[in-house]
């Protein structure tokens, strides 16, 4: 696409016409620039960013662009400008890697196209003893890192928003800055911004998910009476994954309302469904180690807590954790 082969075989980069933003938020990935100085290289570097992509893709409410179109922009010296015109997105992961020795430093930055500023950028040192767990503990914590900032950048954009106009995508981001405040009034105030959404599309699940996990989080931090809130938090739950059985954030609801009904087989079930649809869902995986915990399992509940604390080391709910 875009592309042109001259008689003398080599390819010609043309111009495309700049693409729509689609409905939801789009983010594309670029290929990372080996700064080694070694041709053979490549594979390690371009092995980080394919890893990047298929690792944001799990997050459904966000649109990546595929590998096969962000890689045309490999070994190109393009303002990141362009990139999201011809890509019709709004947010552009880009990097380097460099190899020297035994050592690789992997530098990643997240940038919001929109407004020009930079989102969120990280530095990774890391020893080379084996360099597939290298790629795998770095792109972990490359998308970790990158995945509230979205929610975040999302949210701030729907703030900006009159009231009037908000679709049940921006009253979801609205909630989400509130629950991750984490006190009993922004629990509050998510919960009644979920309720919009729910009210303007009753088969969102992960509107319903996080109206759950909203109502048993308010009930475990002792804001709302438990033997009250299970039922309604339970409603929702079931609602959010009959709507939407691929939605991370709908088992993630049932799960915890299962814990808190000591349903502990099932919450764990829910759980490690919610972790397959993302991974590097942090709260889920240290909710999980709770349920291990009360399940008899405290070393993988130990585990768990830690890989949470991994995943998200400056989290809200941390101290929780």
């Amino acid at each position: 696409e875009g592309a042109i082969a001259p008689e003398h075989g080599r390819t010609a980069w043309v111009p495309r016409a700049a693409l729509a933003l689609p409905e939801r938020p789009a983010i594309a990935v670029l290929p990372f620039t080996n700064m080694s100085g070694e041709a053979e290289q490549d594979y390690f570097s371009d092995g980080i960013s394919e890893d990047i992509i298929t690792a944001l893709s799990k997050l459904r409410w966000f649109f990546v662009v595929a590998r096969n179109s962000s890689f045309i922009y490999k070994g190109r010296a393009v303002h990141i400008r362009e990139v999201a015109r011809e890509l019709g997105v709004r947010y552009v992961v880009e990097g380097s890697v460099r190899r020297s020795g035994d050592r690789v430093r992997i530098s990643a930055q997240l940038n919001d196209v929109s407004t020009g500023s930079h989102l969120w950028a990280e530095r990774y040192d890391r020893e080379l003893a084996d360099i597939f767990a290298v790629q795998d503990e770095i792109t972990e914590a490359i998308v970790a890192a990158i995945e509230p900032q979205l929610y975040a950048a999302e949210s701030f954009r729907a703030q900006q928003k009159p009231p009037g106009s908000l679709d049940a995508w921006d009253l979801v981001m609205r909630a989400l800055s509130h629950h991750w405040r984490s006190t009993r009034e922004d629990n509050a105030a998510a919960q009644g911004l979920l309720e919009k959404a729910v009210a303007i599309d009753p088969a969102y699940g992960k509107a319903l998910g996080l109206l759950a996990t909203s109502h048993i989080f308010g009930a475990h931090m002792g804001w709302a009476d438990m033997a009250t809130t299970v039922p309604i938090a339970e409603r929702a739950a079931l609602a959010a994954v009959e709507a939407d059985r691929e939605d991370a954030w709908a088992h993630h609801g049932l799960a915890y309302t299962y814990l808190f009904r000591r349903r502990f087989d099932d919450a764990l079930a829910e759980f490690e469904l919610a972790l397959q649809l993302n991974p590097n869902f942090a709260m889920a995986h240290a909710f999980y180690g709770v349920t291990l915990c009360y399940a008899g399992r405290w070393q993988d509940g130990d585990a768990a807590a830690r890989r949470a604390l991994r995943l998200s080391p400056r989290d809200p709910l941390a101290a929780i954790y």
